[in-house]
């Protein structure tokens, strides 16, 4: 009767690459320097959800300035006074716009993008985000 959802990842500094697993989570997002936005998309079942699950490693090269953005529920799933939700593609496209911002910038421009979307309907659920760019 209970689950999690998981994103666990090692990011290998040496070869470039985060290798991860995505066990029913949000898919992460990874923005290329150039702007292309490549989803990292569940691996697996959320944990728990059944006796056995099996989970499968993916791994991605993390080039010069990629950014990593993962982040919970509670983000994309925050709603407007009409219901509407926020979504991955917002998300998308205010890390796009604003991915080569300062982490620390960045991440105050989403919560104010939220803050402008939801126009002060109160948030469901906590709201997490992990930012990490390459050097």
């Amino acid at each position: 009767a209970k689950y999690a959802t998981m994103f666990l990842a090692v990011l290998d500094p040496q070869a470039h690459t985060l290798s991860y697993c995505n066990a029913g989570h949000n898919s992460g997002l990874l923005l290329s320097a150039k702007g292309d936005v490549q989803q990292l998309d569940s691996s697996g079942p959320p944990v728990g959800l059944m006796p056995e699950g099996i989970y499968t490693e993916q791994t991605v090269e993390m080039a010069p300035e990629d950014l990593l953005v993962l982040y919970t529920d509670g983000i994309t799933e925050a709603s407007d006074p009409d219901d509407e939700e926020y979504g991955i593609d917002r998300l998308a496209k205010i890390c796009k716009l604003r991915r080569q911002d300062d982490l620390a910038i960045l991440s105050e421009a989403i919560q104010q993008d939220l803050d402008r979307f939801t126009r002060g309907v109160p948030y469901a659920d906590d709201r997490t985000l992990l930012l990490i760019r390459r050097a």
